[in-house]
């Protein structure tokens, strides 16, 4: 809840506070084996989901400035007079609006960020400042405007915290925040202000503005429509995960002071945040591969997360639930790519392994799965020109026996993933459904609408798309991946370690899980926390996997 969050946003953050946020989505055309559904939580246990958009706007708050009239002329600084002529004390005094993000609280008080130019008219300090909280948008606030750095344009408000302020803002999510860091160059933006000082709480409309890049503390964005008063609002993604501070520009580029420059600027001057930062992942270190043959391989940092659903997403078959911490103190190495063809094929070469003949196929013109029991790894249902293709039509058997004989050969032990250590790698310390945030742009997966070349078809070669912070490829779409894990129906007493959940609990291992979505799978399948299982035996043209080594 907004206190749980509260709490561990005021703390420094640590691994264990980046949870895991998705909702469970079965996919829609595997076998009846594959999506039976578990027991479902009662209804009345489920609160209905905030919307991204609503809690984005929670986070932003709108501040109207009266200060003394500047000697030099009103649009030399961009300002406007307060009120129309006739009242002495407004001839005194100039007016302006803008808005600042909510970054804290502390000693009786609410601490927000805004542009030093908004908060400071021509650089003085204000007579008043006001404040209007989303929560209360009709009521005024006295704020008082207290440090301030012309060069950063940034400068803090503080207000008095009332118990009804304080009562609303347990609903504030703190946690909704991104590093400016793993914005990509296709990725939009929303700004959220109080242009012309009338439309409070405004979101650009229209097509969202496109991230340029960052330079400094500052962070540009080709936009179409910034507005006066946008300054000191919040610079969102297109999932309404804030990353900047607005600041003064004029379209077609706009710009922000990037958040973690702004929240390290408030500490510095000693005031609260509770806004949660999470940490960048170090940047993977190369690893040589053990032989000639062998998977690349990458090293995982250790770390803590949060597994399992957010109750917000509703997961309605439960059996990602209960949410628990897993701590992977020792991680494995991680296959950098799922296992492709042509090092499936050297296997088989080198050992003789001969998976039998059937696989289930899907065929794109009726978009529907069929058996066909002449199918099989080498013919898929669709030609593998390329050997950097995932290997599929392959079952958790073929899998472990592909593991074991890598341990052979190079004298490693080489296994599958178990679903802690699965999910953990492919967030990379990330808290949303997919690696890079809630929505699904083109271009970062395959899946049916994910906006690929290789959507409801073959599977795209290996490292087609962007890797995640830890340098894993397509652990979203593609190809499924078995995992080690046997199926149980939620995460009750499942392992805190991160190893494989086998029999013990009731497990069932003649069924084993998969993970990541593939090609056919709906976007909202292709969830870091969703969860599938099927026989052991079965094997299917979009399933594959990916193979990990002790250290």
């Amino acid at each position: 809840n907004g206190a749980t969050a509260l709490r561990h946003a005021m703390c420094p953050l640590s691994l264990a506070s980046l949870l895991v946020i998705g909702a469970c989505a079965a996919e829609r055309t595997a076998p009846e084996a594959s999506i039976e559904p578990g027991a479902a939580p009662p209804a009345e246990n489920l609160a209905p989901p905030l919307p991204a958009k609503e809690l984005a706007f929670d986070l932003i708050a709108m501040v109207d400035v009266r200060a003394p009239k500047p000697k030099i002329p009103l649009e030399e600084i961009g300002v406007e007079p307060l009120a129309p002529p006739g009242n002495a004390e407004d001839d005194e005094q100039i007016g302006k609006y803008g808005a600042a993000v909510i970054v804290g609280r502390g000693d009786g008080h609410i601490h927000l960020a805004t542009a030093e130019h908004v908060a400071f008219p021509n650089h003085v300090r204000p007579t008043e400042v006001e404040v209007r909280f989303r929560f209360f948008p009709e009521r005024r606030f006295q704020a008082e405007a207290l440090r301030r750095d012309e060069k950063l344009d940034l400068a803090v408000l503080r207000v008095a915290e009332t118990p009804e302020l304080a009562e609303a803002l347990e609903r504030v999510d703190f946690q909704r925040v991104r590093r400016p860091d793993v914005l990509r160059s296709d990725d939009k933006l929303r700004t959220i202000g109080n242009p012309q000082g009338e439309n409070p709480w405004y979101a650009t409309p229209f097509e969202l503005d496109l991230f340029d890049r960052l330079k400094g503390p500052e962070l540009s964005f080709h936009t179409r429509l910034l507005m006066e008063g946008h300054s000191g609002g919040g610079l969102f993604t297109e999932d309404w995960y804030l990353v900047g501070v607005l600041q003064a520009d004029e379209p077609p580029v706009g710009k922000a002071l990037r958040i973690d420059r702004a929240l390290a600027q408030v500490e510095d001057w000693g005031y609260p945040v509770a806004l949660g930062m999470p940490p960048l992942p170090p940047k993977p270190s190369p690893h040589e591969p053990d032989c000639s043959h062998c998977p690349e391989l990458v090293e995982v940092p250790p770390g803590e997360f949060v597994m399992g659903v957010d109750p917000q997403e509703h997961n309605p078959s439960g059996n990602e639930t209960p949410r628990h911490t897993v701590a992977i103190r020792s991680p494995p190495l991680v296959g950098r790519y799922e296992v492709t063809h042509q090092q499936f094929a050297t296997f088989v070469e080198a050992t003789g392994h001969a998976p039998e003949s059937g696989c289930e196929i899907w065929t794109s013109n009726d978009r529907s799965w069929q058996w066909d029991r002449d199918k099989d790894w080498r013919d898929p249902g669709y030609p593998v020109e390329d050997p950097r293709r995932p290997v599929v039509c392959v079952n958790w058997d073929d899998a472990v026996a592909y593991a074991e004989w890598l341990s052979r050969t190079t004298g490693q032990r080489y296994r599958l993933l178990s679903e802690a250590e699965w999910e953990y790698a492919a967030r990379a310390w990330t808290q949303t459904r997919y690696w890079w945030g809630d929505h699904l742009p083109p271009g970062r997966a395959a899946c049916d609408g994910c906006g690929s070349a290789w959507d409801l078809g073959r599977a795209a070669p290996v490292g087609s798309f962007p890797a995640n912070g830890f340098g894993l490829h397509d652990v979203h779409g593609n190809v499924w991946e078995w995992v080690q894990d046997c199926w149980h129906e939620n995460y009750k007493e499942t392992p805190a370690d991160g190893r494989a959940w086998e029999q013990e609990a009731g497990g069932d291992c003649g069924r084993r899980m998969m993970r990541g979505g593939s090609s056919v799978s709906q976007p909202a399948t292709l969830r870091a926390a969703n969860r599938l299982r099927d026989n052991s035996s079965h094997r299917k043209s979009d399933v594959g996997f990916r193979v990990a080594r002790e250290p």
